[in-house]
């Protein structure tokens, strides 16, 4: 993925599979090996190559609390699945308060926000009138 001038390189580990030595070495050197193409090319105009782990049980195998606090501090960070799931609920649940508080008539939108807990608190909404 790209934005203006960074290129984000997203891998996502199969959930429940426990991240290890060598699945940490092949993602490092990933990032080296675009880092280093996109160095070489002058006409591409990214300046910052990154990447993002997806995995699960990141702390379960010896030595990856030092192994990954210091690829992140190389902008190669790790998120647990878990994580990554959180941080895309609460950011639906603040963009679905929105589009319940435009269209509170909308029956879509009133069913998919009853189905969100308490999303309309989100953003301090007030709650859908779901009454006909």
């Amino acid at each position: 993925m790209s934005s203006g001038r960074q290129l984000l390189i997203v891998e996502f580990m199969r959930p429940s599979l426990t991240v290890d030595r060598d699945y940490i070495n092949r993602y490092q050197e990933c990032i080296d090996v675009l880092r280093s193409s996109v160095a070489k090319n002058t006409d591409l105009d990214f300046t910052l190559v990154s990447g993002l782990l997806v995995a699960d049980k990141l702390d379960r195998r010896r030595g990856m609390d030092e192994t990954l606090p210091r690829l992140a501090k190389n902008d190669m960070k790790a998120l647990e699945w878990h994580g990554l799931l959180e941080r895309a609920e609460a950011q639906w649940e603040e963009f679905l308060a929105v589009l319940v508080a435009r269209a509170p008539e909308d029956e879509r939108l009133a069913a998919l926000h009853g189905r969100v807990t308490d999303s309309a608190s989100v953003l301090d909404l007030p709650p859908v009138n779901n009454q006909t």
